[in-house]
């Protein structure tokens, strides 16, 4: 009988063990899913800042141009 409740207690282990590291990679690959979406998110938003930036800066330009301008007539 101890025999058969060792093999029963080894099974047990090895299905947990099993379960633990199907557990462990699911978990991996979500959170490596997660850092590739938030790294296309900064990306993203780097991209729009720098639009932003480069709208803002062709204003600013053509607005100082103007005023120049203006003040030579």
């Amino acid at each position: 009988m101890g025999e058969k409740a060792e093999a029963e207690t080894e099974e047990h282990v090895n299905w947990a063990k099993e379960k633990a590291k199907e557990g462990y990679e699911s978990a991996k690959n979500k959170a490596g899913e997660t850092l590739e979406k938030a790294k296309e998110s900064v990306a993203s938003n780097l991209e729009s800042a720098k639009e932003t930036a480069k709208e803002k800066t062709k204003e600013i330009k053509e607005n100082i141009a103007g005023k120049k301008r203006d003040e030579e007539l």
